[in-house]
């Protein structure tokens, strides 16, 4: 009879790219010694909606053919046991190696080990670990940003209104969260502006935060996200404002991060691309500014004694000083 004792708490989470050992919690006590022992692993994935059907490989880093024992999904090795450390060694020193995935995509592998002597007919000396999960996440894709959005001062817009969050976790139950910081030279600033929304909270200067909401409500929360553009009075000509986004996925409680990686930083997608121009309307015949309300008016317009609408508003042209002025409004 062989016993295998396993006291990881599963599942394991790694990054595309981070190859690990998943195994070295693993102890196996076979009964009798100078056997031959089959150890092998294999690897099953989980068939969830929206994961990649893509479990990655296995391999004995000590085999001198590395391929060798590996096959499509899972890997086999014979180990001769002289000694009882012999089949723990082998496979706490296996390599799970992760697949290839882009942001916002993720797998999900069982890889169960099997142990058992094939000179004992039936299996009778086997054993079976069915625990070993591991996933493989990416940071949350961030996508349809858009750069250059105009505004007048003293005006609202969506500047993420195209933006969506894609994270398509392990266990289906993903949880984001943002951060959004104002800049002014790449430093967070109070001055370009404010953000204003459902589920957005003021952390910090220019720094905003929605936390631990699914994909789909984190791509609603910042679609409606209200960026105030400042006072007409606090600058002259255009003022170029920088949104940074940053989304981090957080992973679950019940998972083990593997070796290797730094989730608070590998699973953080960073956007740079939203940004706003504040500019003020152009000062010329066409267009002026009066008491924060854009009025279409001519010069000959201003000139006028009569008003058709019955409007009168106070008038800033380039030739007179303000006065009350009867203006056609449209012409």
């Amino acid at each position: 009879m062989v016993t295998i004792t396993d006291p990881t708490q599963y599942p394991w989470y790694t990054v595309p790219g981070n190859s690990f050992a998943p195994y070295t919690d693993i102890t196996v006590a076979p009964d009798f010694l100078d056997q031959l022992i089959t150890v092998t692993v294999n690897l099953f994935w989980n068939g969830n909606p929206g994961l990649i059907s893509d479990n990655g490989s296995i391999h004995d880093p000590k085999n001198p053919n590395p391929g060798q024992g590996s096959y499509t999904n899972g890997f086999s090795e014979n180990i001769f046991a002289a000694d009882l450390s012999d089949v723990t060694t082998l496979v706490n020193r296996l390599i799970y190696t992760p697949p290839n995935l882009t942001a916002g995509q993720s797998a999900e592998v069982n890889a169960p080990i099997s142990i058992y002597s094939p000179y004992y007919p039936n299996y009778s000396f086997f054993a079976y670990d069915a625990k070993p999960v591991i996933d493989t996440v990416t940071a949350p894709l961030i996508s349809g940003t858009v750069p250059n959005q105009l505004v007048p001062p003293s005006n609202a817009l969506n500047p993420f209104a195209t933006t969506t969050i894609t994270d398509n976790d392990f266990n289906q139950t993903a949880r984001d969260t943002a951060t959004i910081t104002i800049t002014d030279g790449g430093n967070p600033t109070d001055d370009d502006g404010t953000l204003t929304g459902p589920g957005i909270s003021y952390i910090g200067v220019g720094t905003y935060a929605i936390s631990g909401v699914s994909p789909s409500d984190l791509t609603k929360e910042l679609q409606s996200a209200t960026l105030n553009a400042p006072l007409a009075s606090s600058f002259s000509g255009t003022r170029p404002v920088s949104l940074r986004l940053d989304v981090k996925d957080v992973p679950p409680g019940n998972a083990t991060a593997a070796p290797g990686f730094d989730p608070s930083t590998a699973l953080t997608s960073i956007d740079r691309t939203t940004s706003v121009i504040v500019k003020l309307p152009p000062d010329d015949n066409h267009f002026r500014v009066v008491d924060n309300t854009t009025v279409r008016h001519s010069w000959r317009a201003l000139q006028r004694s009569y008003c058709w609408n019955r409007l009168a508003v106070h008038c800033v042209s380039r030739y007179h000083q303000p006065q009350p002025e009867h203006l056609i409004l449209g012409e």
